[in-house]
């Protein structure tokens, strides 16, 4: 690991073992097509390996997507989201988007409720 650790980049600073490097690379070849006719097979590999019903798995580009849809779900004009603070910040965008109100509750340095 050479460098500066961004935590709240989500980044990995060790990169990917070398099982996912070689995923990688032998899926480059397939990487312009998609794969809609896997995508309930996935979804009951990882509904059956967390122990849950395939309805309730749900994929997204990314964390930001799907703090998005948690929150359009969620919570309506004038409710209230709680959050800690400092956070990843996405997540007071997607509240503020349907108009609900954001309580940040401050942390200290070591990240913790004073």
């Amino acid at each position: 690991m050479k460098g500066t650790v961004i935590l709240n980049s989500n980044e990995n600073p060790y990169g990917p073992s070398p099982t996912v490097a070689d995923a990688i690379r032998s899926a480059t070849g397939l990487a312009n097509r998609y794969s809609f006719r896997r995508y309930d097979e996935v979804t009951e590999r990882i509904a059956s390996f967390h122990k849950v019903k395939p309805e309730q798995v749900l994929f997204g580009c990314d964390s930001t997507e799907l703090l998005r849809v948690a929150a359009c779900a969620s919570l309506d004009s004038g409710q209230q989201m709680v959050q800690a603070w400092p956070t990843f910040e996405a997540i007071q965008d997607c509240a503020k988007s349907v108009d609900a109100a954001v309580v940040s509750v401050p942390l200290n340095q070591n990240l913790a409720r004073p």
